[in-house]
């Protein structure tokens, strides 16, 4: 996406209170926001995220934490104000319209970043949404498309986190293998037990996750 007049937007009447490291990066995350994706150097390897219906924490899943391009049509991020909270905490109000279903949306957002002064990275950012301006079929449809994208990101996250622990016990896991138990029915039987517990408990974390992202979107409609 094209960045139009981005200076004059915002950038001229910003003041950073802290380092030049933080300034830097407060500026390339304000870009970041309007081309819809985020420059990972600029994140702490282990920094958190968290949006009220979706939180991780790694730079591995920023290539899927930009939900805008997925949730809404056209969409297209204006900046509004850029600030410093304190030293090491900064503030960023953009503006988000486009279309979700049918209807045209248009959406207050406010990212509030933790900074390591020294360095600049990011160590954890938060999104909030005023929904306050938004009618209230079109306020439904986005939390609805909000909270089914975030269920499928979700299920991804397990998949994932899934997948990096069967590989962290593979060692371990071939020798369950040659791990045999008598038939007690015919002695000179054998067979092997197969453990389902990490299954479950994936299971479960799954389930467990898409009825909290809709309780959250059940709480934002009913707060809209």
């Amino acid at each position: 996406m094209t960045i139009d007049d981005l200076d004059t937007q915002y950038c001229d009447d910003f003041e950073c209170t802290s380092s030049p490291a933080v300034e830097q990066t407060v500026r390339t995350l304000a870009r970041d926001l309007q081309r819809l994706s985020y420059t990972r150097a600029a994140f702490q390897p282990d920094f958190s995220y968290e949006d009220g219906f979706r939180s991780f924490k790694g730079t591995g899943k920023l290539g899927r934490g930009v939900w805008m391009r997925d949730v809404v049509k056209q969409p297209k991020v204006a900046i509004k104000k850029m600030r410093m909270l304190d030293k090491s905490t900064a503030e960023i109000d953009w503006q988000l319209t486009g279309q979700v279903a049918v209807f045209g949306v248009q959406v207050a957002v406010k990212t509030t970043l933790g900074m390591n002064q020294l360095t600049g990275r990011v160590t954890n950012l938060k999104e909030s949404w005023d929904l306050s301006g938004v009618g209230a079929p079109a306020s439904a449809a986005l939390v609805a498309a909000r909270a089914t994208w975030s269920a499928q990101q979700a299920s991804k996250d397990a998949q994932e986190g899934l997948n990096s622990t069967l590989d962290s016990i593979s060692s371990m896991g071939s020798q369950d293998e040659d791990t045999l138990y008598r038939d007690p029915t015919d002695p000179t039987k054998f067979f092997r037990q197969e453990d389902s517990t990490m299954q479950d408990a994936v299971s479960l974390a799954l389930l467990l996750g898409v009825l909290y992202i809709a309780y959250k979107a059940y709480s934002v409609v009913l707060g809209a």
